[in-house]
């Protein structure tokens, strides 16, 4: 039987950013979460694990290649402000509570938190994009005097072209990742979280803003709560109003301390008529997948450069220009290597633990 119950402390320390540079906050502030709400409804989706950094926190299992926090969903604009609704079956939770962040062995993982958000995410505006990033840990509700730019690596954000920033079909207008380097630069913090009548409030961009820029008024909703996940991705969105599974996440009782998560042991009788070679076959035809999907990148990269040259945009000039594509292509074999590290550690765990889980879905879509 899985733990029913996993408290996590969690060590947030904050910027605050002055005219000498940047200076850590008075100590660090330690937050108690009692985690027992997400860990049975998220553990078929992922796995929780040890951190060194974090403690606890968890992982989701075989996600798309370049996946990234709220990538798949869309925004709306509620009373809370901006309000992301995801389509991922764990979203009530990594969408809402917690702080992201990036493990080089187990790409995204997530902490989780005590606090609902209509999302947890720092934004950027200008040069025509809007872009977002998932909050990392070291990040509290009190966000006064952080430095964006210094904690959060370009390929974390998720840039649009302005225009398409309310579409309901947001992945397919998704700038590619390597290309955030130059989006970073022509964009502007504007990550703005105030508190209403005790609601999170996400304004980011400014709605007035957005409609002149899409030539028409955004719908306006109100957040209702639903009893259960189920009723929340049922009637999700029912005309003004828009339902969220938002359970009340309590502080962690003192007498329960992290635990390591829960690993079920190999079943021999399961793996003993299991070749080797099935974990062998698949791991090759992920690795060829993934070669080829960063070929296509790589070359649609080469494309789009190729034709900003031979028209270029106003404003920069053509070395400044040619600059910025060899930025992006650097940022490419970063995303590139990245992407092939974690594979290669997720491959060797699997084979390691007897514990590969192939019949195990994809919940990504």
């Amino acid at each position: 039987m899985r733990q029913a119950r996993i408290v996590m402390a969690l060590v947030i320390s904050g910027l605050a950013w002055t005219a000498g540079g940047r200076n850590p906050l008075a100590g660090p502030v330690s937050v108690n979460v009692d985690i027992g709400v997400f860990h049975d409804a998220l553990a078929p989706y992922g796995d929780w694990i040890e951190t060194a950094r974090f403690g606890v926190v968890w992982a989701p299992a075989r996600v798309d290649h370049g996946w990234r926090p709220y990538t798949r969903g869309h925004w709306v604009f509620t009373d809370f402000g901006w309000t992301w609704v995801g389509n991922e079956e764990w979203g009530w939770a990594t969408d809402h509570y917690g702080r992201w962040a990036f493990d080089p062995a187990y790409g995204w993982i997530w902490a989780p938190g005590s606090q609902w958000g209509p999302a947890w995410v720092a934004w950027r505006h200008g040069g025509g994009y809007v872009g977002w990033a998932p909050l990392p840990p070291e990040v509290g509700i009190d966000m006064a005097g952080v430095n964006f730019d210094a904690i959060l690596d370009p390929f974390a954000f998720t840039f649009v072209a302005d225009r398409f920033l309310v579409e309901a079909n947001l992945a397919s207008h998704m700038v590619p990742v390597a290309r955030n380097v130059t989006c970073v630069r022509v964009t502007n913090n504007i990550t703005n979280y105030t508190i209403v009548e005790n609601r999170v409030v996400n304004r980011g961009v400014e709605i007035g803003w957005v409609e002149r820029t899409v030539g028409r008024p955004v719908p306006r909703f109100q957040v209702r709560a639903a009893e259960t996940i189920e009723a929340a991705s049922r009637g999700r969105v029912r005309g003004a109003e828009v339902a969220f599974y938002r359970p009340s996440v309590g502080p962690g009782r003192p007498d329960w301390h992290p635990s390591p998560p829960d690993r079920q042991p190999p079943h021999p009788a399961r793996f003993a008529d299991r070749a080797v070679d099935v974990f062998t076959r698949r791991h090759q035809k992920e690795a060829e997948h993934l070669q080829t999907r960063e070929q296509r990148e790589r070359q649609a990269l080469i494309r789009t450069q190729t034709k900003e040259e031979l028209h270029a945009p106003p404003g920069p000039s053509l070395d400044d220009l040619r600059k910025r594509h060899e930025d992006e292509l650097k940022a490419q074999s970063q995303h590139e290597q990245r992407e092939l590290q974690e594979l290669q550690a997720r491959q060797q765990r699997e084979h390691g633990e007897g514990q590969g889980r192939p019949d195990r879905p994809k919940h990504r879509h």
